[in-house]
């Protein structure tokens, strides 16, 4: 009695079961998910992709009470790209075509701006069911409609699933007795089903819509074996376009009192075997200073330093070499910053009242500019620096501000410092 009870309890357990047709796509161009119901697809964490997404809605269905019956619609079909993140879950519902109900929605949302639904085909009874529509989806075809006199009682062909060369065919109507003939296939949709005959041409039963989202055929007499008949069920195919590379969010270089430091930060990364730091004098011959090492594969947000303890008096060029497992590389931007030897550059007073003097090893037009604690410019002035400037700061409040002087042709930093108005 004992194992009688666990089997019906097991039993019980299983028809009580909701299954569902989860996905974890692969990292490489081509991987594909397919889901011919309900799911979740599933991006692996430290890889961003592009995704294209192919989705149908489901073909409605025929009606089976009495005869003469229209065909149902095919499903709408969607196709689209997208830029996913690593580590991203994306829940999937999948139309379902049925006897005698409209073709079930099909529907995601792989960006955040809300679902995309790809509408299901209407239900064929005595008006044809309508193809699936959608936003940004390809219309499916209507259902055929019924035959209503002469040699009638036979049923409307299923509408075809989208896309086609526009919407999805429409069902056939009967004539004759003879069923509907099936809706022309999109590609690449499925065809609707036929309708049935009358029994005065050898009765058949109506057919279900293909896979996936034909509309169903219509039935025809009431001679057995015929009913109604199942729209196809809807689909998502989700396939890989593009894995995204290393993103690069940010490289400064700041020219420090005897160094230059170095700081760059990824959003992500994906097989990085690291970075190789190169410098130049003129910006065209480069040499290797160091390499650093990457995460490999990643998508938090790293930041990685590196100092320059022998600085080029002047311009200093530099660039990051990212370096691939696999040997493929590429190059980040140019950046560039003056390093001027401690000593080499002198403000004073600082405090300041009314005159801040500056002498330096220079003589080339300078942009002076001074800013204050929430970022804003409070002076600017362009001059030419030939030893020695003296700025008026006689109109400006007392508080902390920052001084910055930078190259006025090229836009290079030359000076920064911290001054103090009194």
């Amino acid at each position: 009695m004992k194992n009688l009870f666990s089997v019906l309890f097991i039993f019980f357990l299983i028809s009580t079961w909701t299954f569902a047709q989860n996905c974890t796509i692969g990292t490489t161009v081509g991987s594909t998910c397919t889901l011919t119901m309900d799911g979740v697809l599933t991006i692996p964490a430290g890889v961003d992709l592009m995704i294209e997404v192919k989705a149908w809605g489901a073909g409605g269905g025929s009606q089976s009470a009495k005869n003469r019956r229209s065909g149902g619609g095919g499903g709408a079909y969607f196709n689209t790209i997208y830029s996913v993140s690593g580590g991203s879950t994306f829940p999937i519902t999948v139309g379902e075509g049925v006897i005698a109900m409209a073709g079930g929605d099909t529907s995601f949302d792989f960006d955040g701006s809300g679902l995309v639904i790809v509408g299901g085909g209407g239900m064929g009874s005595i008006n044809p069911g309508l193809g699936g529509t959608g936003v940004g989806s390809v219309p499916g075809g209507d259902g055929g409609a019924r035959e209503k006199g002469g040699l009638g009682a036979a049923g409307g062909g299923g509408g075809g699933s989208g896309p086609g060369n526009g919407p999805g065919g429409e069902g056939g109507d009967p004539t004759n007795g003879i069923g509907g003939v099936t809706g022309v296939a999109g590609t690449p949709g499925a065809a609707g089903g036929a309708g049935g005959n009358h029994e005065a041409m050898g009765a058949t039963s109506g057919t279900n819509g293909a896979f996936p989202g034909g509309g169903g055929g219509g039935k025809a007499t009431t001679v057995d074996p015929q009913d109604g008949t199942a729209g196809g069920n809807g689909q998502v195919i989700v396939c890989v376009t593009a894995v995204l590379p290393v993103e690069l969010v940010r490289f400064n270089a700041t020219a420090k009192d005897k160094h230059i430091l170095l700081e760059w930060q990824t959003a992500s990364e994906l097989n990085n075997e690291g970075f190789e730091i190169q410098k130049s004098k003129d910006g065209i011959v480069w040499d290797k200073l160091e390499f650093v090492e990457g995460k490999g594969t990643t998508s938090i947000l790293t930041t990685y330093a590196f100092i320059d303890n022998s600085p080029t008096q002047g311009p200093n060029y530099y660039r990051l070499k990212q370096m691939d497992f696999d040997g493929k590389f590429e190059y980040s931007k140019t950046i560039s910053v003056v390093f001027n030897r401690q000593n080499e550059i002198i403000i004073f007073p600082n405090p300041v009242d009314d005159q801040l003097i500056i002498e330096a090893n220079i003589s080339e037009e300078v942009n002076i500019q001074i800013y204050n604690t929430l970022g804003k410019e409070v002076y600017q002035n362009i001059q030419f620096m030939d030893r020695q400037l003296v700025i008026d700061v006689s109109t400006i409040k007392i508080g902390n501000y920052y001084l910055k002087i930078t190259n006025a042709k090229t836009g290079v930093s030359v000076y920064q410092q911290p001054v103090v108005k009194k």
